[in-house]
């Protein structure tokens, strides 16, 4: 898929560091949760990256909302439509686990990408990307697993690697301080 959709939606992936599905279908005249004529943005879920469809910014934002129990009901019905069959096309091919080394201090930090190796990601810990910034020569990074399927498996793939970790090396020869990778994002 080329053109405009694609091009809305590989920005948003960028900006949200995820992958996410290519509209397949034009932007409608009005918004599929409210049907008010407004501008229309890509509407996904936030733990499968599928597209649920177009809607306005009051939609989607949560604040908006919580202030129109009315708007918040159609918001219910439009969340309960069944999503896409089949993804059409993805923003982005995937994701993968890493395990950065610093090779000053010996230690490692293991921490996942929704994205590609060589979109300029370094990390999600201040630390390490101070770090890093500081000293990259000191840093060298090793990809150990690739997920292609949806950023909750990525998740998954990510807390098996932590949970090699000993609990008491978090904090001493990791950077890691917990051996949880974070929940994933609540989708529907």
């Amino acid at each position: 898929m080329s053109g405009r959709y694609y091009d809305i939606a590989q920005r948003k992936a960028q900006k949200l560091g995820r992958q996410i599905e290519v509209p397949n279908r034009p932007i409608p005249e009005l918004c599929e949760c409210c049907g008010k004529k407004r501008k229309l943005h890509s509407d996904h879920c936030q733990n499968t990256g599928r597209f649920r469809g177009w809607c306005c910014q009051g939609c989607t934002n949560r604040a908006t909302l919580m202030d129109s129990p009315e708007r918040l009901n159609k918001r219910i019905v439009y969340l309960n439509r069944p999503l896409q069959p089949e993804p059409i096309c993805w923003a982005r091919p995937g994701g993968f686990v890493y395990i950065w080394t610093d090779k000053k201090y010996n230690k490692k930090y293991v921490g996942s990408h929704w994205g590609t190796e060589d979109d300029g990601y370094v990390c999600g810990s201040i630390t390490i990307r101070r770090e890093y910034c500081d000293r990259p020569h000191d840093f060298s990074r090793e990809i150990v697993a690739r997920v292609t399927t949806h950023l909750a498996d990525l998740r998954v793939e990510e807390q098996r690697w932590l949970d090699k970790i000993p609990p008491k090396e978090f904090g001493r020869s990791y950077y890691n301080i917990k051996q949880s990778c974070g929940a994933p994002r609540h989708c529907e």
